[in-house]
């Protein structure tokens, strides 16, 4: 992961969560113009990166959520909303399908982890 580790070189903070929070804004800045359905992305405090991905079905749009849940605890969710309804101006809400801990500590392998699970919901 030699981009990660020249990123974390400039990062001045030894705080984790900082960290993961800076390289998730780099990593968002350079990925927002593939998102589609930018109007409905998870949001939050605590939401460090959302990025959009297949669904589980053709009928989904799909974001994988890259979450704090204490300090330096993260997790990884899947939140989907039905596409069809989201088109035809249906009152829907995203919904968190699934959610998966990461156990690392470190800020290249939790966003490794994440890069994990976004490959899986791409079918790579």
């Amino acid at each position: 992961m030699p981009i990660l580790e020249e990123l974390l070189k400039e990062i001045k903070s030894d705080d984790i969560d900082e960290q993961v929070k800076i390289l998730c804004d780099q990593i968002f800045e350079e990925e927002k113009d593939k998102i589609e359905h930018i109007k409905i992305i998870p949001k939050g405090p605590n939401v460090f990166l959302s990025l959009e991905v297949p669904g589980r079905k053709s009928s989904e749009v799909a974001f994988v959520v890259l979450e704090r849940e204490t300090s330096s605890q993260f997790i990884i969710s899947l939140w989907t909303i039905n596409k069809h309804k989201y088109n035809a101006g249906e009152t829907v809400s995203l919904k968190k399908q699934r959610a998966e801990e990461v156990k690392e500590f470190k800020p290249e392998k939790i966003l490794y982890e994440y890069a994990k699970f976004i490959k899986y919901m791409k079918g790579e």
